[in-house]
């Protein structure tokens, strides 16, 4: 396509861009590290149009023109590189600056006017040897002109073309095809004519712009790698390997396993993160692929933020966990062995002690797992473990300290009353229980008196016809025994109480002492039986 190219100052202007100075905190051990690949391969671009540049023809605005686009290009990836202290990328930065302007000069420099021949000088007649070309026909002309157009087409489109069309071999076969083809339509016109051989001249530079091309690309490529490869490798892995979510997280698994969900989500943010790498780097190198964007999003923005939810919502329920068993130890610890209800319900009553014992276990085997999923996160802020099992530890002394108090300050109740005839009636009624109760070491009426109680409660039957309505009265005496009881190897106070129904449902016992309710008490240890 023929296109009247204008002055390129301005567009050199707009080009050119300063190297950034090298920090003073830049660290010597990264500006040792090689240099990028983007940086490799500028480097061998703007080698090439110094090359060129040396052999432009002035006011050769068309080629100065195309050089200074793709030289764009080359600055544009220059530009988007993150290590800008390094040597190498200062060094492409400062000839990239410099190729511009002898380009710029010579496209812009006009062409001097060929001296006019002495006027005393006749010219010669022409010999057979330098006789007029051959004219061509009106036809070959046409052909001539149609031929001269595609190759300029083609050379145009070989310039600016991307590096991938020259990894495809689809897309260099129709290169190569249409300078064949090209070439086919020359080889029937006269190759004395100046214009023919001009143009198969130009052919030849397109094809010879071909194999550069083609030569370009691979090194780039060679620099990528494998770009099919590597976004597949991407997407495969986005396929097959999910994150853990947030709820498949149990903190009561244990250390083997809470360890291993964290290692999963930590190994997948790695690879997110090298897997950004990869398609910065492919960006960076101008590789034009739909699937780099795509995989931008789920396999790095949309994993990442998936990982740092289960880890967020993993980090709170361990925490939490923690967290449940101190605030327990700190319940038992803060027992008070001279309060009657601590000692029975936190203390000393039936299976506290094995309770206590049993949480202050899962708060040390919570702590154990929750190191294992510290170490497994890499977490920096996570908290005082020591400390908590410190506090843990701790607590377990307070509480077996207070446990020893209470029990050795366990006493059977004061008795309330000590008439013979109610203590007979009670060993009575205990001896002869349905349920096995072991002879009583100790038995005391710790009740003031014998009650007198009653109770009325009405039941409704609906029938067909009509609703019944049965009343009822309760009336019956009462009163409580505590008995010091082995149970195994541990002595017991157990509660009984003991009512005498006068009167009562249909199926109540009337007229006798029975067992209505029985309670297990606080230990206590057989030498204060007695005391």
């Amino acid at each position: 396509m023929n296109r009247r190219v204008g002055s390129l100052t301005v567009l050199a202007g707009l080009l050119a861009f300063v190297p950034a100075a090298v920090s003073a905190t830049a660290s010597p051990v990264r500006l040792a590290q090689a240099a990028d690949p983007v940086v490799v391969q500028a480097l061998q671009d703007i080698a090439r149009y110094e090359a060129l540049a040396d052999t432009m023809a002035p006011g050769d605005k068309a080629n100065g023109q195309t050089w200074m686009n793709e030289l764009a290009a080359v600055g544009n990836r220059l530009k988007a590189v993150a290590d800008k202290n390094h040597p190498q990328w200062r060094d492409a930065a400062q000839r990239f600056n410099a190729v511009q302007k002898p380009i710029v000069e010579i496209a812009n420099r006009s062409v001097a006017a060929a001296p006019a021949a002495p006027a005393a000088t006749p010219t010669p007649a022409p010999t057979p040897a330098q006789s007029a070309p051959p004219r061509l026909v009106s036809s070959d002309q046409a052909r001539l002109n149609r031929a001269t157009n595609a190759i300029r087409s083609l050379g145009n489109d070989v310039k600016v073309a991307h590096f991938q069309t020259f990894l495809a071999d689809g897309d260099v076969a129709k290169l190569r095809n249409a300078a064949a083809s090209l070439r086919a339509q020359l080889d029937g016109l006269p190759d004395a004519h100046p214009d023919v051989a001009a143009a198969k001249e130009a052919l030849a530079t397109v094809e010879t712009d071909i194999d550069g091309r083609i030569a370009d690309a691979r090194t780039r490529a060679g620099a990528v790698g494998d770009i099919d490869a590597q976004l597949g490798e991407i997407n495969r892995r986005l396929q097959s390997a999910k994150v853990p979510a947030p709820n498949e997280f149990n903190p009561d698994a244990g250390a083997p396993a809470v360890s291993g969900y964290m290692s999963t989500l930590v190994a997948l943010y790695r690879q997110s993160v090298a897997d950004k790498a990869t398609l910065d780097k492919l960006r960076a190198a101008g590789v034009k692929d739909d699937r780099i964007s795509r995989l931008g999003h789920w396999a790095v923005e949309m994993r990442q933020r998936s990982v740092d939810e289960s880890y967020e919502a993993a980090r709170q329920a361990m925490d939490a966990h923690v967290d449940r068993f101190l605030k327990m130890a700190g319940f038992h610890a803060g027992a008070d062995p001279n309060d009657r209800d601590h000692r029975v319900n936190r203390l000393i009553g039936e299976g506290k002690l094995e309770a206590a014992h049993a949480n202050f276990a899962a708060g040390s085997a919570a702590l154990e797992t929750a190191k294992a999923f510290d170490a497994a996160a890499s977490r920096s802020n996570a908290p005082d473990r020591v400390a908590q099992a410190r506090a843990l530890s701790d607590a377990k002394s307070a509480f077996e300290q207070k446990y020893r108090t209470a029990l050795a300050a366990s006493r059977m109740p004061p008795a309330g009353m000590t008439d013979a005839k109610y203590l007979d009636i009670a060993r009575a009624v205990l001896a002869g229980a349905d349920t096995k109760i072991s002879p009583p070491l100790r038995l005391v009426i710790n009740s003031q008196r014998v009650q007198r109680k009653e109770k009325h409660e009405g039941e409704l039957r609906p029938g067909t016809s009509a609703v019944t309505l049965t009343l009822y009265h309760w009336e019956w005496d009462e009163y409580q025994v505590a008995t010091a009881e082995k149970d195994g190897d541990t002595h017991y106070v157990f509660y009984n109480t003991l009512k005498y129904f006068h009167r009562g449902a249909p199926t109540t016992p009337t007229q006798r002492w029975l067992l209505a309710e029985r309670i297990k008490g606080e230990k206590i240890l057989a030498e204060n039986i007695d005391k």
